[in-house]
């Protein structure tokens, strides 16, 4: 089986993207003080939660996604995907203190939540995570 021209461009652009949203996490990470949350099943359903809605039309992108680039999503808003200038915009953080007390993953209020980064090939999910969720995937 052959691969053609254009898909094998297509699948460097997948990487490189890839590779750009693995060093623009961990400069993020570092630059504000968030941990980096391991990929698990979690943040593997959300990238098939945006697999799913982008197949049936439910998915908001920003108007720059016409290539493979790095993506940015937000556990708290499936709903949309962006490019890294937009994300900015799309994804503030709530001025909502029980929203922003409340856990992406578990979705239980607790007194503190940890902004976190996590990446899923050429795409970041920015989540927040209570101790108890962070610690069963795998982050300290």
């Amino acid at each position: 089986m052959t691969t053609s021209p254009g898909m094998v461009a297509l699948l460097d652009q997948v990487d490189a993207a890839s590779r750009q949203v693995s060093t623009r996490l961990r400069a993020a990470a570092d630059a504000n003080g968030l941990p980096l949350t391991p990929v698990d099943e979690w943040a593997r359903g959300i990238v098939d939660d945006l697999l799913g809605r982008a197949a049936t039309g439910r998915l908001r992108a920003c108007p720059h996604l016409t290539s493979p680039q790095p993506l940015v999503t937000a556990a708290w808003r499936r709903d949309v995907i962006a490019c890294w200038p937009c994300a900015r915009v799309l994804f503030d953080l709530s001025s909502d203190p029980v929203a922003d007390a409340t856990c992406d993953q578990c979705h239980r209020y607790v007194a503190r939540i940890v902004p976190s980064l996590v990446a899923c090939g050429p795409v970041m999910i920015l989540n927040g995570r209570c101790k108890r969720c962070r610690a069963a995937g795998g982050q300290q």
